[in-house]
């Protein structure tokens, strides 16, 4: 039997990251995108965030859960300190139960939970591939909504870049006076990029691209050839050790010439040497384009991340 888990719900974000952080940590190229959050998190850019680990009876950590409404939850890796059965179907048994009881809190709190005992709505989750696939199976059938996988996505890291040479231009640092030629290349990205995801506004756009520009750790950078912009790429979500490259464009007109391969080895090449032992990023495992090319810059695969979207309750 697997053993139980206890859901420890958080609205102080200090306390919340006190609790979480170590945990994550411990591998902390998977959980980059948590991590990267939890800056925000802190300065209460959101307010209405769902923090919450699950442990096990020792209070151990064994897996972490934030959502950061209207987006998906997001889940951590999952430590389980056990010691080992040899056994697959126990790993999947642990999987399911630490599904339920997420499960169970998002849908029944305890009677002393916060005031704010949500997220009762979850428009999706993105976790490790097995965590969840029985987390949104558990969903969608307490709910009684359809689940779809909406993507497959793979988490890789760079510790030292393999250079790429023979791409004419260089490397610049956008800046606010560009913010028009910014919000046109990041709409599009996202429109071609994540068609799975919200619509975005204008405005939306340009306070995502206005914060990526104010950023000590990250920002936006193009690649230049003969005086003209042909391909961008952002750094964020800085964690303890590492900052995490996306978005990575070039327009359809002027792809071939490898211009998103420079820039993305370049701001590699430029993270790694300002002080950041890694750099990571996540790329949709149905385009083995992108795949191939960061593996040929250095990046080598960490882990496996699925996304699953509900939909609305049936009848």
């Amino acid at each position: 039997m697997p053993r139980p888990f206890t859901l420890r719900r958080f609205t102080d974000p200090h306390a919340f990251v006190a609790a979480a952080e170590p945990f994550m940590l411990e591998r902390e190229a998977a959980n980059c995108l948590q991590l990267g959050l939890l800056p925000a998190v802190v300065a209460g850019l959101f307010d209405d965030a769902y923090q919450a680990i699950l442990e096990g009876p020792a209070g151990d950590v064994a897996l972490v859960a934030l959502q950061t409404p209207p987006h998906r939850l997001i889940l951590s890796d999952v430590v389980v300190r056990e010691a080992a059965s040899g056994s697959a179907a126990a790993g999947a048994e642990t999987v399911a139960a630490l599904a339920e009881t997420l499960v169970e809190a998002l849908l029944e709190p305890p009677v002393d939970a916060p005031a704010c005992d949500g997220p009762l709505d979850v428009p999706g989750v993105l976790g490790p591939v097995a965590l969840a696939a029985a987390f949104a199976e558990a969903w969608a059938e307490r709910r009684a909504v359809p689940v779809s996988r909406t993507v497959q996505e793979r988490v890789y890291v760079c510790t030292e870049v393999t250079r790429v040479g023979g791409v004419p231009g260089a490397m610049v640092k956008a800046d606010i006076d560009q913010v028009d030629l910014l919000v046109d290349l990041v709409a599009r990205f996202r429109a071609e990029a994540l068609p799975y995801e919200q619509p975005s506004t204008r405005e939306q756009v340009v306070d995502v691209v206005r914060r990526d520009l104010a950023s000590d750790s990250g920002g936006l950078w193009l690649w230049e050839h003969a005086g003209r912009v042909v391909s961008l790429a952002g750094a964020r979500g800085a964690t303890r050790h590492g900052v995490r490259v996306g978005p990575v464009y070039t327009p359809p007109e002027l792809r071939g010439h490898g211009y998103a391969t420079a820039l993305t080895a370049t701001l590699t090449e430029h993270l790694l040497a300002s002080g950041r032992r890694h750099v990571t990023l996540f790329t949709n495992l149905a385009n083995p384009t992108s795949n191939a090319i960061y593996q040929r810059i250095g990046y080598v695969g960490v882990t496996d991340r699925d996304v699953y979207d509900f939909g609305q309750p049936v009848g």
